[in-house]
């Protein structure tokens, strides 16, 4: 457990440390390698696998999930981006 909460603390600074875009970008490899871990986790087969196995795997899950919860987390902290619009003005003759 002292590993794991380990680990979210570094994710919560590496996820402070990165710009808006970066921590955008890393946001959509965390989703992906989430997916991969929860698609790993079900092609499992009960019995077929150790009880190491099937524990390695759903430690992946969760650590997966609150890692990319916590990058999430930051991005919606922070403050939202000015957009800037061009003036258009539309004459007809």
């Amino acid at each position: 457990m002292n590993e794991m909460l380990a680990l979210l603390s570094m994710v919560q600074e590496d996820a402070a440390a990165l710009s808006t875009g970066d921590l955008r970008a890393e946001i959509k490899v965390h989703l992906d390698v989430f997916a991969k871990y929860v698609e790993d986790f079900q092609n499992l087969q009960l019995g077929a696998v150790s009880f190491e196995e099937m524990i390695s795997a759903t430690d992946s899950v969760l650590v997966g999930a609150l890692a990319t919860a916590l990058f999430v987390r930051e991005l919606t902290t922070r403050p939202a981006e000015e957009r800037q619009f061009a003036s258009v003005r539309i004459s007809f003759n």
